[in-house]
């Protein structure tokens, strides 16, 4: 439903007369993730005084290992760090410290932050908004995944066989 959303509103903008601008579905994709992720968060805050300990506390560890998978990745990154790939800027394909491990290891954590912040609040609001989020950021993955295969070529390629995007 949100991607749905989403492609309705850029096929608005475009149908307004305007030219689709660089990552206009992009921005768009990152404020609804952020205004739900900013939701769960919200319901958890609301929702924390009636969840056993044993809860909060295994909530809390997602929360902070999601936060430390998401925050390696951008000290990794340095000042390379952006909120999406640029096509048009040339940069070095990144594959050490945590993309080692997995790619796309930010929206990995992300998400292992909003699986805390759900198993936290205990609400099945939280989880719907959680999976959306879970949605939106797949779909982000995949635009991206594409944007560097074409970008890198057989690196990525390599990168992609040998390092897997959520690590089991």
């Amino acid at each position: 439903m949100a991607v749905a959303v989403l492609k309705n509103l850029a096929q608005a903008w475009q149908g307004r007369g305007h030219s689709d601008p660089p990552g206009v579905t992009a921005d768009v994709q990152r404020y609804v993730i952020y205004g739900l992720y900013l939701a769960v968060w919200w319901i958890a805050v609301q929702r924390s005084h009636d969840t056993p300990t044993v809860v909060l506390a295994a909530g809390a560890v997602a929360i902070l290992s999601g936060s430390g998978i998401a925050l390696s990745a951008m000290w990794t990154l340095g000042r390379s760090y952006r909120e999406r790939i640029d096509p048009g800027e040339d940069g070095v394909l990144q594959t050490t410290g945590v993309f080692g491990w997995m790619r796309h290891p930010m929206r990995v954590g992300l998400t292992v932050e909003l699986i805390g912040t759900t198993v936290c609040s205990q609400e099945w609001v939280a989880l719907v908004l959680t999976l959306g989020v879970g949605v939106l950021l797949v779909q982000r993955s995949r635009e991206e995944e594409a944007l560097l295969a074409a970008r890198y070529g057989a690196a990525y390629a390599h990168y992609r066989e040998t390092t897997p995007a959520i690590p089991m």
